[in-house]
């Protein structure tokens, strides 16, 4: 989809917002994937390794390519909001219409053990399709109140996890 409207419908002239994810975001998840495919690589460079080595850093090259590939995937995509969905733009395009959403849910995933620190994500379906969008999103907050209190016009029952992590970011409850 690269128009700025949902391809089934027009919004008469409704606002539309689009959001992409953080510069910093996309470079340090760029990075760190470009790194860690270096490093697995780097061992056949200097020396003989093993069938079980070979393995083991080729399966983990593979993982840090994906890494990687998805952050090039988020640079490329733009998430539009308006009063009749949401969709993303770029590869991978979904559109989900706000009367046709089922599914709503924000999980949030620390990077260490006491809470700290880590990201959300927002899991949107409906309408037989998905959309998934982390917290590194510019205007990540506006969307996930449109999507809470769309989910509670349309009586949504959301999961105790989700709507906690909504009060954690002063959103709708």
């Amino acid at each position: 989809m690269t128009s700025d409207r949902l391809p089934d419908h027009q919004t008469g002239g409704a606002m539309t917002t689009g959001s992409r994810y953080s510069r910093r975001s996309l470079i340090g998840d760029g990075l760190r994937g470009g790194v860690g495919v270096a490093l697995c690589v780097w061992p056949f460079a200097v020396a003989s390794v093993g069938a079980i080595w070979t393995t083991i850093l080729g399966v983990l090259a593979l993982m840090f390519t994906v890494y990687g590939l998805k952050a090039a995937v988020r640079g490329l995509s733009r998430i539009c909001v308006d009063d009749v969905g949401i969709w993303s733009e770029g590869p991978f395009a979904a559109a989900i219409r706000w009367d046709e959403l089922a599914f709503v849910k924000l999980g949030y995933y620390s990077t260490y053990r006491d809470g700290r620190g880590g990201w959300m994500q927002l899991r949107l379906a409906g309408g037989g399709k998905s959309l998934r969008v982390d917290s590194s999103l510019e205007g990540f907050g506006d969307i996930v109140d449109r999507a809470a209190r769309v989910a509670r016009a349309n009586g949504i029952e959301m999961t105790p996890e989700t709507e906690e992590n909504l009060r954690s970011l002063d959103r709708v409850t």
